[in-house]
């Protein structure tokens, strides 16, 4: 059932995923924390991806699909989901990426609890299409100075007011517009890295 008051607003952008898709949104449904909307923008998808979002969304009411009759690309995509989003604080996901039962509870503990907090991610395990681990999770970039954000994009939280005042993501960057995202929020308040995949 739809929330009145949600708590987090889940915002997720996507553009033919549909081989990833059903797994991506599964994951964020089964949840421990569930008092969230769920906010996916269609970016004039061509693969069928659009279908299974309006399937989703007719078996759970806090999916609300949005569609974009162009293709805007990932950063304008990505402010599009935002900007119809209604909550403070803002998960983002990704149509490729599977979350943790947990994360969302975790993330929103620690969030609610540390003002000083822009945005909060956690580290990942990589995997390929068929679920089979490809790649260790990144604990490297938490011991050692990189210029790379240390947690996937996929895996970010943050608080909606610091968003709106960095202007979101610059249009144009597609391909680093979360490094850049992340740098500007970083200047507003801190951004925390879990060590655990969620």
């Amino acid at each position: 059932n739809r929330s009145p008051n949600p708590q987090i607003s889940v915002v997720m952008p996507v553009y033919n995923a549909l081989p990833f898709l059903d797994n991506s949104i599964s994951s964020i449904l089964s949840q421990t924390f569930g008092n969230f909307e769920f906010v996916i923008l269609d970016d004039a998808s061509t693969d069928g991806s659009l279908d299974r979002m309006h399937h989703w969304a007719a078996w759970d009411k806090r999916i609300q699909v949005h569609e974009s009759k162009e293709r805007l690309g990932l950063a304008r995509s990505s402010n599009a989901v935002v900007t119809k989003s209604r909550c403070s604080i803002v998960a983002r996901m990704d149509a490729d990426d599977i979350s943790h039962p947990d994360r969302l509870k975790r993330q929103w503990e620690i969030i609610e609890e540390r003002s000083d907090i822009a945005v909060i991610g956690t580290l990942c395990d990589g995997i390929d299409a068929s679920g089979r681990h490809v790649r260790p999770r990144d604990r490297w970039r938490l011991v050692r100075r990189s210029g790379h954000v240390p947690f996937p994009h996929g895996s970010a939280m943050f608080r909606r007011q610091t968003f709106d005042e960095v202007s979101g993501y610059e249009n144009g960057s597609d391909g680093g517009e979360d490094q850049q995202l992340f740098s500007k929020m970083a200047k507003r308040g801190r951004v925390l890295t879990i060590p655990d995949v969620l």
